[in-house]
């Protein structure tokens, strides 16, 4: 008599194969692991769906979850529906810096989709939320859109608070060149080249703020700016 040699299995793979074939899985069981799997394969529309399920059943501390947030600014082309979802969701990331993160990706992408109101308000928050040397960038982005939006004394305010509170020269050259323009913009001539020209006697490390100092002046007039920063 033959005998059959018995193999063996290992019971969770059976198990997990029985409930393959016989009860199947649910369309939104997924894990973070799903997510990849469709985005190497570049099929964009399961990739979200899978974040976007992954972003209602994922605990907010898992380490994951900044990801699937951040994925979703970064795959989601429905500006709207992406909002409606940051809006809710980053605020369950307690990590202060990974949450003023996702603010300032989710206010880029409120600018580069015309929602300007949206976009200071998110950059704004970004600083408020985690508020630090490198974060004050947020704040001459908010400054900048506010005098977009003509509301010159709110970009004034958030520029000086800018130069009183950095020591970091570049971004100290952007808020005085905003509230140069703010100068500018209220019709006083003479304080904007006096501050103009302070910044031209000194080293400017920002070419794109020197670059902008020649434009203004050449766009409002104003001679002796415009023959000293076309020279640096």
């Amino acid at each position: 008599m033959t005998t059959i040699k018995k193999t063996t299995f290992n019971k969770k793979s059976i198990l997990f194969f029985l409930c393959f074939i016989f009860i199947g899985f649910k369309a939104d069981a997924n894990d973070y692991s799903d997510f990849l799997f469709y985005k190497n394969k570049g099929d964009t529309a399961n990739a979200l769906r899978v974040l976007y399920s992954l972003s209602e059943t994922m605990n907010p501390e898992d380490e994951y979850y900044y990801n699937v947030l951040d994925n979703i600014i970064t795959f989601e082309t429905d500006v709207v529906k992406m909002k409606e979802t940051t809006e809710k969701k980053i605020p369950l990331v307690s990590d202060r810096s990974r949450r003023s993160l996702l603010m300032g990706r989710s206010a880029l992408i409120m600018l580069l989709t015309g929602m300007i109101d949206k976009a200071e308000y998110y950059y704004e928050t970004a600083y408020t939320i985690n508020p630090s040397e490198n974060n004050l960038e947020y704040l001459i982005n908010a400054a900048a859109l506010n005098l977009e939006t003509g509301n010159i004394e709110k970009s004034l305010q958030l520029s000086k608070f800018v130069k009183n509170n950095s020591s970091n020269a570049e971004k100290m050259e952007k808020a005085e060149l905003i509230v140069s323009y703010v100068n500018i913009l209220k019709n006083d001539t003479k304080a904007t080249e006096t501050k103009l020209n302070n910044m031209l006697d000194g080293k400017i490390k920002n070419e794109g703020v020197l670059f902008s100092i020649y434009k203004l002046s050449v766009w409002y007039k104003i001679k002796s700016i415009e023959i000293k920063s076309s020279k640096i």
